[in-house]
């Protein structure tokens, strides 16, 4: 594993900031088998009882000084990819350090700094650039994007439906959602950027009847079953994916359930639950 990871998730965890990590290398085969135990990678999540609010307590500086005004207008100046990757890179690490504490958090939820449409602009430009695998394996710029928005989204949900509205689904446009639908149906299917994406998309449209009801119909000729249960192709399992993996994102709150109600209104789970009573009910007659 990275050295870099073990001396940041392990050596400065231990508070030993300051003091050298010693390192020992041993060459298998020459120097007698190893009886260390192996680990050979870091748990992905970071501790539960990890105080961000004290871990990144620096960072609160960035809503201080106007810092994350500057962040938020270098990303909206991008216009491609190719010459300003490096760019985009280091301003998502460190949005990524900033949003760890509310202070930031919540002056990135004012409307007026227009957070969601720019973060929206540079996720369009690197996912029509093709991004989908970061450079060592690490997460790619749009995966890094959209974790970005869906920090700060899941953080909007638990304001009031007027002010959400005004953060996020106010914010973005028809042809936005239609962009993010075509890329959700193309990517591979249950690769972290696909799920990423699908978990982001629906807190664009909640609270926006149009907006959700577009994503609805954009799956409807995959909603009747039985006509794909008699005959699909491999674009349709993709699209069924998706939308499988869009309605588990959904969020589990009052916000979340305005998607709720309109798969409700427009005969979604109708259509469900009578695909599963004439299932079972062919199974009885079997």
């Amino acid at each position: 594993m990275p050295v870099k990871d073990v001396y940041q998730r392990i050596w400065l965890a231990d508070a030993q900031e300051g003091e050298p990590m010693r390192i020992i290398y041993r060459m298998r085969g020459l120097l007698g088998d190893a009886t260390e135990e192996f680990i050979e990678n870091l748990a992905s999540k970071e501790s539960d009882d990890q105080d961000d609010e004290e871990v990144y307590r620096l960072a609160n500086v960035m809503a201080e000084c106007g810092g994350l005004e500057v962040m938020l207008k270098r990303l909206s100046s991008v216009r491609d990819t190719q010459n300003s990757k490096q760019l985009i890179a280091v301003l998502l690490k460190l949005f990524g350090h900033c949003i760890r504490v509310k202070a930031n958090r919540e002056k990135l939820l004012d409307p007026s700094f227009g957070a969601i449409p720019i973060l929206l602009h540079c996720l369009k430009l690197c996912l029509a650039a093709g991004d989908s695998q970061g450079s060592g394996g690490g997460p790619s710029l749009s995966e890094l994007i959209l974790e970005t928005m869906e920090r700060l989204l899941a953080e909007a949900t638990k304001y009031e439906m007027d002010a959400y509205c005004s953060f996020a689904s106010n914010c973005v446009e028809i042809s936005d959602i239609r962009t993010l639908l075509e890329h959700a149906v193309n990517l591979k299917a249950g690769t972290s950027l696909h799920q990423r994406l699908l978990r982001v998309l629906p807190f664009l449209t909640y609270g926006n009847d149009g907006k959700m009801v577009l994503i609805i119909r954009h799956f409807e000729d995959v909603l009747d079953f039985a006509k794909f249960d008699a005959d699909h192709g491999s674009d349709d399992d993709a699209k069924m994916e998706a939308f499988v993996a869009l309605c588990d994102g959904i969020e589990r709150n009052a916000i979340g359930n305005t998607m709720k109600r309109q798969m409700i209104e427009t005969g979604v789970i109708k259509k469900c639950l009578d695909y599963l009573v004439v299932s079972y009910n062919l199974q009885l007659n079997a």
